[in-house]
């Protein structure tokens, strides 16, 4: 059985108001939303999530399916986190939210990957749906209405940037409401591997793992896509990775589904074919619920 690959995108979260405490013996601050953050994952061992083979309460293996858990957290936590010890026993991986397309320099904000690699972070987002949001609405503001190649040209720079350093990308794909309703499903989800993934040819692809978010699903009360869509979007994502990144094989890459994944759904679209995971953002707040999303029922 393939492995399966569970994201947990924090994005802004836990922000928790309030001053830091200082350790007088070792001068270390310790804030709350750092304390918020490794509750949250406490949270997560103690519902039974991890990765690697299944497991019961007893910690006795009891299937086949290998699964892989990243967490996308703040960059400002990274630092302290890769020093827990649970997340290494439990097989949980961080990942950061974003990356750079220089390594260093006059790049006010910017995360470089030699910063991930310094801290043993091996995994990065890149063109997640509220990225792109915020640079479309940039562009639009400047009168581009419309022209997204740009973006897509940015994000490339940013895959090979995290490639050269030896980092694994989670690159994002999605269409808006608005191209879905004009027909444009297939053709957004061509131009973002065309232009985003021009630079990677098939060895490249080993380091990338794709989620498809659409856009227009994402939210708590925006409707989820059919069986049917979900499995043709896959589909058509892994037909543009064979056209333009020369990959005999393009089942090898995983492609996770992120567009409102949650307890309710996960064993319906687990079930769909080519979907080898989920990108989950708000359900990742709750530990009850990520792990019902993570330990799905395959039989329901």
């Amino acid at each position: 059985m393939a492995k399966e690959i569970f994201g947990a995108n924090l994005k802004m979260n836990p922000v928790v108001e309030g001053y830091g405490e200082i350790d007088n013996s070792t001068h270390i601050v310790t804030s709350p939303s750092y304390s918020a953050v490794v509750d949250l994952i406490s949270s997560y061992v103690s519902k039974g999530i991890a990765g690697g083979k299944e497991k019961n309460n007893r910690g006795d293996i009891v299937g086949g399916k290998d699964k892989e858990i990243i967490v996308f957290i703040p960059f400002m936590f990274l630092d302290g986190l890769t020093s827990i010890g649970m997340l290494r026993k439990n097989e949980i991986k961080l990942g950061a939210q974003d990356v750079g397309e220089y390594a260093s320099g006059a790049h006010t904000r910017e995360t470089s990957p030699v910063w991930l690699n310094n801290l043993n972070i091996n995994d990065v987002l890149v063109g997640h749906s509220e990225v792109r949001d915020e640079y479309e609405k940039l562009m639009d503001s400047c009168g581009n209405t419309g022209h997204r190649e740009p973006i897509d040209e940015l994000f490339s720079r940013k895959i090979a940037n995290a490639l050269k350093y030896g980092l694994r990308v989670t690159y994002c794909v999605g269409e808006t409401e608005e191209e879905k309703k004009g027909g444009l499903t297939y053709r957004v989800l061509e131009r973002q591997i065309k232009v985003g993934l021009k630079s990677i040819g098939p060895t490249g692809l080993n380091q990338i793992i794709m989620a498809y978010e659409p856009r227009w699903s994402i939210g708590g009360d925006k409707p989820t896509p059919t069986t049917t869509e979900i499995k043709k979007a896959h589909a058509a994502i892994r037909e543009f990775l064979k056209i333009y990144c020369g990959v005999s094989n393009p089942d090898c890459v995983p492609i996770l589904y992120g567009g409102s994944m949650k307890p309710e759904n996960a064993a319906q679209i687990m079930g769909i074919k080519g979907v080898d995971g989920g990108l989950i953002g708000s359900a990742s707040l709750d530990a009850e619920k990520f792990a019902k999303i993570v330990n799905y029922d395959r039989q329901a």
